[in-house]
């Protein structure tokens, strides 16, 4: 948490950096792992996770024009 907080920090200083958190779009309040986001070893992501990061990523995709 004390990385990503330092990455927010870090891309607020530059305008031309957009900071997509997968931490926050994958984890419970109390920063564990929402577990339906991940495969059997609980690290890589699974069906789920992936369509999340799908989700997660698509408004910045299109703020920055970059959608197909």
């Amino acid at each position: 948490q004390a990385l990503n907080a330092a990455i927010k920090t870090l891309a607020a200083a530059h305008k031309h950096v957009v900071l997509c958190d997968l931490f926050a779009a994958m984890a419970n309040a109390d920063g564990s792992p929402k577990l339906e986001y991940f495969g059997p070893d609980k690290l890589h992501l699974g069906p789920g996770g992936y369509a999340r990061w799908v989700e997660t990523i698509t408004p910045i995709f299109k703020q920055l024009h970059l959608e197909h």
